[in-house]
């Protein structure tokens, strides 16, 4: 989505783009914080175990039935929305020619190319949802990995390749180690807590 955000900006600067992404960042963080706050408070007090999963813990009854319906519902529509703009975006790193307008002229996707990103897209998470069953691991794994990466690790690397000399470089590094070393501790604890959860089953 971001090079197609990107594209769309009637002023396409590298400041503007930042901008978009500190209030993305910040509107989602706050989102998130208040979904986890509120949730603890809702059910803290009721239940002593809290699980990954918290359609476990309601009551097995027809309004239960109707909000995995429609979380079943939400991913299966939700999918094809995330297919196109993940596939305009593999197919950007690919060409490595700027994406253009969604309204103006733009590069079509060769129909071999196409067909290859979109099953990897489309499968790709099928396998790991069918291998992975249980969906507090992934979420669990997802965070410990991606996270890391995401918020740590690729800018440092991106930083390092792009200004090899510039003022920050030591902060920068010392972001990337922090983010590596975050990464390794995560994802050890998150296999040791699925091995103990299933030494205990």
């Amino acid at each position: 989505m971001l090079f197609i955000v990107f594209s769309e900006l009637s002023d396409s600067t590298s400041h503007a783009m930042n901008d978009i992404i500190d209030l993305s960042v910040i509107l989602v963080g706050f989102i998130y914080f208040i979904s986890g706050f509120f949730g603890y408070l809702a059910f803290f007090s009721i239940y002593e175990f809290i699980p990954g999963n918290i359609m476990q813990i309601f009551p097995k009854n027809l309004f239960q039935q109707i909000f995995l319906w429609g979380f079943i519902l939400n991913c299966t529509t939700g999918i094809p929305f995330m297919v196109n703009p993940t596939r305009g975006s593999l197919f950007t790193l690919w060409n490595d020619r700027q994406q253009q307008s969604l309204f103006g002229e733009r590069h079509i996707i060769p129909r071999r190319l196409f067909i290859i990103f979109t099953a990897i897209v489309v499968f790709l998470p099928t396998f790991i949802a069918i291998f992975i069953p249980n969906l507090e691991f992934a979420l669990a794994l997802t965070g410990a990995t991606s996270g890391q990466l995401i918020c740590y690790i690729l800018p440092a690397i991106i930083t390092l390749h792009v200004m090899p000399n510039g003022i920050d470089t030591l902060k920068t590094k010392a972001l990337m180690i922090l983010g590596v070393i975050s990464l390794i501790i995560c994802t050890i604890m998150t296999f040791e807590k699925e091995i103990v959860d299933n030494n205990c089953m």
